[in-house]
């Protein structure tokens, strides 16, 4: 288990029969992936919540929400144009980002990652190229500034383009002593059943969002 102690681990697992601990390995083991979807999700479309007591849960805000000064809002599903890329990279680029190629990145889902393939490279006769970034393998464009990845994520909302920084965003773990930042605990017994839970706080950090932008609204079929 990713981020649990071995001491906790052994905690759990004491006192229960083999066939119950392999079991129950078995079930953590299964959510962890589960759990890296849920997070890639949050950082993506998750609303920031900060309550006022213990009755409501804190939930980490994503990038999209963050962005609030560099927005276009487009009206009646319009297509995505190169005109349209191009004047959000140079309001965010004025406003202090992508200045770091290597990071400098387009985040979209299926429909206009197609659009962006189309209006980057298929219209301008370009060879597609990729390159690695964070050990992530991500398709190239060339644009008047500079070379950018095109981040293809099932979790971008369809009709949403974002311009991100990524040289700004960074994982944000809430370490828990002896336990690390997710680990299985066992809860209140209730009957024969062993009830253990899987916890862990992970939030985004996003830095300046002046350094990042996004284009809402647009059409979210793929072109012909």
């Amino acid at each position: 288990l990713k981020g649990a102690s071995d001491a906790l681990t052994r905690k759990i697992m004491g006192g229960m029969s083999s066939r119950a601990v392999s079991s129950l390995q078995e079930e953590i083991e299964t959510l962890g992936p589960q759990k890296k979807r849920d997070i890639e999700k949050t950082f993506i479309q998750g609303v920031k919540v900060t309550p006022t007591d213990n009755t409501t849960a804190y939930a980490t805000g994503g990038l999209n929400a963050a962005i609030a000064t560099n927005v276009v809002a487009k009206s009646g599903t319009p297509t995505l144009t190169a005109s349209d890329v191009i004047g959000l990279l140079q309001t965010v680029w004025e406003a202090g980002g992508i200045q770091e190629s290597e990071t400098a990145t387009l985040i979209v889902a299926g429909g206009l990652k197609r659009w962006l393939t189309k209006l980057f490279v298929t219209d301008k006769s370009y060879i597609e190229q990729t390159r690695d970034v964070s050990g992530v393998h991500v398709q190239t464009i060339e644009t008047d500034f500079g070379r950018l990845n095109v981040m293809l994520n099932r979790y971008q909302t369809a009709s949403t383009l974002t311009v991100c920084s990524l040289e700004e965003c960074a994982p944000v773990f809430l370490e828990i002593p002896g336990k690390g930042f997710l680990f299985a605990e066992p809860l209140a017994k209730v009957g024969a059943a062993d009830n253990v839970q899987l916890y862990g706080e992970v939030g985004l950090k996003w830095g300046n969002e002046l350094k990042h932008g996004k284009i809402t609204g647009l059409l979210t079929t793929a072109p012909a």
